[in-house]
C-alpha cells in the first residue's frame, strides 16, 4: 500500500504538520457576517439562500491547509470556534456537510472512524472509505490523531468491533506496512500466490489472498490485476466477486476497483448512497466533501459519473429527496 515508484508515498495535503502561512482575513468575516446573518429573526429565505451560500463558497474552496487556517483565525478574531457557530446557525444536512468541511479531511476521517464504530453494529462502508486504499502515511497520520483524541488506538477500536475475515484483513490494513517494491517486481509470484489462494484450490484462503491485495500500492495492483486477467483469463474483480463472503467482497472491490480506476470507483460510491430506497444523505455528503479535498480527482469523478450514468452528478444529487442536499461538485 501507499507507495510512489517504489518509495513509499508522502502524506496528502493536510496529514502532516505544516507551517500555515498566509492570510484569510476576508474568508474569515465573510464566515462571520453569514453566520450571524442567519442567527437574526426574521430573515428572509433569499437572505438565507445568500447566507448559505456564502459559506459554501468560502469553505469549499479552502485547501486543507488554509482550511485549519481558516479555523485557527476565526478562533483568535471572535472567541468562538468555527464548528460551535455553525452548529448554533445551520441544522439538517447543510450543517452536517459544513462541519465535515471544517474539520479538515484528517479530522473529518478520525471523527467518521469513531462514529463508524460507535453503534450497534460497525458500519463498514465508512471504515471502507476511511481505512482502505490509503497511503502508509495517511493511515499512520489518522491513527495518530485518533490517538491524541480519544486516549486508545485506533487498530483497538475498530478491530474489536469486527469479526471473522473482515477483521482479519482490516488487522493487516491497519499495520500500515510500506512496501517498497518497484510497481513491476514480484507480480508473476502475487498472481500465482493469488490464483493459489482462490481460484486454483477447492475453498478459498482469505488470509493470504487479502495478504497479497492489501499490501500493495495502486500501481501494483493494477500490474497485478493486468497479468492475472492475461495468465488465467479472468478479471480479478471476477475473482473476488466469486470467491468471498459479502462484507469481505466489498472491502476487496473497494482496494481493487480504486487500484484500476479510482475515479470510476467514486463515481459508483456516490451513486450507492443516492440509489435505492432513500437516499443515504450522511455517506452521501461525507463522500462527495472527501473526493473534494483534490479537485482535480473530483472533476475526474464528476466525468466518470457522467460516463457510468449518463447525467451529471449535480443533477442526481438534486434530484434526490433531501432539497437541502448542499452541492461541492
Amino acid at each position: 500500500m501507499g507507495t510512489h515508484n517504489g518509495q513509499p508515498a508522502n502524506p496528502s495535503p493536510g496529514y502532516a504538520t505544516q507551517q500555515l502561512q498566509g492570510n484569510v482575513s476576508n474568508e474569515v468575516n465573510r464566515l462571520k457576517g453569514a453566520l450571524d446573518g442567519l442567527d437574526t429573526r426574521h430573515k428572509s429565505s433569499a437572505a438565507t439562500n445568500t447566507r448559505e451560500t456564502t459559506l459554501i463558497e468560502v469553505l469549499s474552496n479552502a485547501d486543507p491547509a488554509q482550511m485549519q487556517l481558516i479555523r485557527d483565525t476565526y478562533k483568535r478574531c471572535y472567541g468562538t470556534s468555527l464548528a460551535d457557530d455553525i452548529t448554533n446557525r445551520t441544522s439538517s444536512y447543510f450543517q452536517h456537510g459544513l462541519l465535515a468541511i471544517v474539520c479538515g479531511p484528517l479530522g473529518q476521517d478520525v471523527q467518521n472512524v469513531r462514529k463508524a464504530i460507535s453503534g450497534l453494529t460497525a458500519d463498514q462502508a465508512v471504515l471502507n472509505d476511511v481505512l482502505l486504499s490509503r497511503s502508509d502515511a495517511d493511515l499512520k497520520a489518522i491513527k495518530a490523531e485518533y490517538l491524541k483524541i480519544f486516549g486508545s488506538p485506533l487498530e483497538h477500536d475498530v478491530t474489536k468491533r469486527l469479526s471473522g475475515d473482515v477483521k482479519m484483513m482490516f488487522e493487516m490494513v491497519l499495520k500500515a506496512e510500506e512496501s517498497v517494491v518497484p510497481a513491476g517486481v514480484q507480480v508473476d509470484a502475487n498472481i500465482v500466490e493469488l490464483y493459489d489462494a482462490g481460484q486454483g484450490r477447492m475453498g478459498t484462503d482469505e488470509r493470504s489472498f487479502c495478504a497479497v491485495i492489501t499490501r500493495k500500492s495502486d500501481a501494483q495492483l493494477r500490474n497485478i490485476s493486468k497479468a492475472y486477467q492475461k495468465k488465467y483469463m479472468t478479471p480479478l474483480d471476477e475473482i473476488v466477486d466469486e470467491e468471498f463472503s459479502l462484507r469481505l467482497k466489498s472491502a476487496l472491490h473497494h482496494i481493487v476497483r480504486g487500484a484500476n480506476d479510482r475515479p470510476m470507483r467514486d463515481a459508483r460510491l456516490l451513486d450507492d448512497a443516492i440509489a435505492g430506497f432513500g437516499t443515504k444523505h450522511e455517506l452521501l455528503i461525507e463522500r462527495i466533501v472527501r473526493f473534494h479535498w483534490d479537485h482535480a480527482h473530483m472533476a475526474q469523478v464528476a466525468a466518470a459519473y457522467k460516463q457510468a450514468f449518463n447525467k451529471t452528478l449535480d443533477d442526481r444529487i438534486r434530484g434526490s429527496e433531501e432539497s437541502r442536499m448542499p452541492i461541492w461538485t
